[in-house]
């Protein structure tokens, strides 16, 4: 699996930063401290890193800001856990 890392800035041109591989059988959250790491030892750690679903968790979004200064930002994963299934339980708020 390939996870190409590039610049977005709305004025500049897109420039890859980094491209990290992996087998496929490992998951992209599994990648996400690792190309943030290797951004941070080029010297082009971004200010803001966006990435969709599946290269977020939690412990990531609070370790992206405080272990490298980067604002993990991306959409959290439905949670799937016993407990959004049962009636009554807390579970997140939907937008319906």
């Amino acid at each position: 699996m390939v996870h190409v890392s590039e610049t977005c800035e709305s004025d500049e041109p897109h420039l890859l930063t980094h491209v990290h591989t992996t087998q496929a059988s490992v998951h992209e959250a599994m990648c996400t401290e690792p190309i943030e790491r290797a951004l941070v030892a080029k010297a082009l750690p971004p200010e803001e890193h966006l990435v969709d679903a599946a290269y977020v968790s939690a412990d990531l979004l609070v370790k992206s800001q405080q272990v490298y200064g980067i604002a993990l930002i991306g959409p959290t994963r439905p949670d799937a856990n016993w407990q959004s299934r049962v009636e009554g339980a807390y579970r997140l708020k939907s937008d319906g």
